[in-house]
């Protein structure tokens, strides 16, 4: 017949299944929260990588923006200064043309400004990620 154990015997074991049991839960749990932190960190980076992607085409369109919007306001640009040249019988015609043509180049000259203050912008905030990260460990 097989000896039973004492019940000190056996509170003995049943504590130290415990610890055990304690010592492999804190231990797996110590362990989730590392990589889980490793993860969260990991998750951080692919953030500020599609920021920073997001910023960068951001940046090219609008530095770039200026040179090809501008090029389907030219046909009309031409057909209103050169219906004025041509057809316009009024008096002080040199006047009206040489204001529109004014004004016409510094619309144009606002689109480029605006577009390249936008790109300048977002240079800036791309600067500021790069010194995160020179200040990382």
């Amino acid at each position: 017949m097989i000896a039973l154990a004492s019940n000190a015997d056996l509170a003995a074991a049943a504590a130290e299944a415990a610890e055990t049991a304690c010592g492999y839960v804190a231990f797996r749990t110590r362990l989730r929260g590392n990589l889980q932190l490793a993860t969260e960190h990991e998750q951080v980076l692919q953030s500020l990588h599609a920021y920073r992607t997001a910023l960068e085409r951001r940046r090219d369109h609008y530095a770039t923006a200026w040179r090809w919007s501008l090029w389907p306001a030219i046909p009309a640009v031409v057909v209103i200064l050169g219906g004025t040249l041509l057809f316009d019988e009024r008096p002080h015609k040199w006047l009206r043309l040489s204001l529109a043509t004014l004004v016409c180049a510094m619309a144009f000259l606002f689109a480029a400004w605006f577009s390249l203050r936008k790109s300048a912008g977002f240079q800036k905030e791309l600067d500021a990620l790069k010194t995160l990260d020179d200040e990382a460990p």
